[in-house]
């Protein structure tokens, strides 16, 4: 399910190149995420398909992020200090 805000799809426009972080947003529902040092087309290109419910990141670059945060989730899990 897709994160709105009335109904609107939410697209991340970021200055941020992390990839978790990028990967958190989609997970939490974003349709994309584009950073703001790309080129204007593409800022452009992903605001008209997230309004129209299409794809807005490639499949290898959602892989890859997802990835990501696997990794960093399994990194975390060994390094969580003890409760008391």
């Amino acid at each position: 399910m897709a994160l709105h805000a009335d109904g609107i799809p939410v697209l991340v426009v970021t200055a941020t190149p992390d990839a978790v972080l990028h990967a958190r947003c989609l997970e939490s529902g974003a349709v994309g995420v584009v950073e703001k040092s790309a080129p204007i087309e593409r800022l452009v290109e992903a605001v008209h398909r997230g309004l129209r419910g299409l794809p807005v990141m490639p499949v290898a670059q959602l892989v890859e992020l997802k990835k990501s945060l696997d990794e960093a989730r399994r990194y975390l899990a060994g390094h969580r200090p003890l409760s008391r």
